[in-house]
């Protein structure tokens, strides 16, 4: 429930590389509707995850940058609507998943009133005070209710928030360059060690490397990971420009929320897309003597 409650870490997602960001083409696109390029770059940017650099230490967001972050995301996502034609429906959409979004972070929850009343509750119980149990339990309930269904509220949004970027990768292909068998971005899976000062092994790490010979621009990478029970989870990660040599990598537990990857991964399917090269399904099987890094 933590990660309900952390809202802020929640909303960072909205707020990557918005410092560069312009927006999308002038008022020409908005009167013809045109799918572009920069269009096409500003809404992956706004549905897709980063895959931040190694070792870059971003500051974390307050909640209050999230909020702004979250309101610039919603008025791109109207903008986006009304000057393209192919992706305008998925922008639609995303516009009112904001909307919702944005209903819900304005409830009022307070997490110590589920906690101090639920002593209260507890203690009335213990004592006999009838009021305590009826007053302190009812705000407890009500408040617990709040709790649920925020937790319910993002999840939808996450959800749906995938749909859409499912939605956006039938143009993929457009965006991006000729299918290549050269590899162009290397791909590792791995799974931290427990060691003497790392105790847990709830964690894996998916790490890419630009081996290309050159620069590489609005990078789709897909990520499927799937299990011997059938489950599977699909992620998407946007990076504007990927410098040659450049090293980035996304860290995974099964603790996150919201849920990132699947339990006990056997297989890692990931798909490329750039403006320079797109690059075939590839998968990287669990080796035999497990997905662990000395890291």
């Amino acid at each position: 429930m933590a990660g309900v409650l952390g809202l802020s870490a929640f909303l960072a997602v909205f707020a990557w590389n918005q410092h560069t960001h312009r927006g999308i083409a002038g008022s020409s696109n908005q009167q013809t509707g045109n799918d572009t390029p920069e269009a096409y770059a500003t809404l992956c940017k706004s549905l897709f995850n980063p895959m931040p650099i190694v070792g870059a230490n971003d500051p974390k967001l307050t909640e209050a940058e999230g909020e702004v972050m979250l309101e610039k995301q919603l008025n791109t996502a109207h903008e986006l609507s009304n000057s393209t034609r192919d992706m305008a429906p998925i922008a639609r959409g995303y516009a009112q998943d904001l909307e919702g979004l944005k209903q819900l972070l304005g409830q009022e929850v307070s997490p110590s009133k589920v906690v101090f009343g639920s002593l209260n509750a507890a203690l009335g119980a213990y004592t006999g005070e009838r009021k305590f149990i009826a007053d302190d339990g009812k705000e407890t309930l009500d408040e617990t209710r709040n709790l649920w269904s925020r937790y319910n509220g993002l999840q939808k949004f996450v959800h749906q928030r995938q749909v859409h970027a499912i939605q956006l990768a039938d143009l993929f292909p457009r965006f991006s360059g000729v299918t290549t068998n050269t590899p162009f971005l290397s791909c590792s899976f791995t799974e931290l060690q427990a060691g003497f000062f790392t105790l847990s092994l709830d964690k894996w790490f998916l790490t890419m490397t630009n081996v290309a010979n050159a620069d590489l621009h609005n990078c789709v990478v897909a990520v499927r990971f799937s299990n011997d029970t059938g489950e599977s989870m699909l992620q998407h990660y946007f990076v504007s420009t990927w410098a040659k040599e450049e090293t980035r990598a996304v860290e995974y537990c099964q603790s996150d929320f919201p849920t990132s990857i699947v339990s006990d991964v056997s297989r890692v399917e990931v798909t490329i897309w750039s403006k320079e090269y797109s690059a075939a399904p590839s998968v990287i099987k669990k080796p035999t003597s497990g997905w662990f890094s000395q890291n």
